[in-house]
């Protein structure tokens, strides 16, 4: 059976904002959630905001 990933994004405080957002969701729903690599977590580095 496949046990699936936690797959991690690293922001850093100088990402564009509008790319940031884009490839988050891209990578969290771009097959639903069914692929191993489907991101599951975000961390924001620093001073970093969304």
């Amino acid at each position: 059976s496949n046990m699936g990933a936690k797959n991690h994004a690293i922001i850093m405080p100088d990402a564009s904002k509008d790319a940031t957002l884009n490839s988050l969701v891209a990578a969290g729903f771009g097959a639903a959630g069914q692929r191993c690599m489907a991101l599951s977590t975000a961390v924001f580095v620093g001073d970093s905001k969304l």
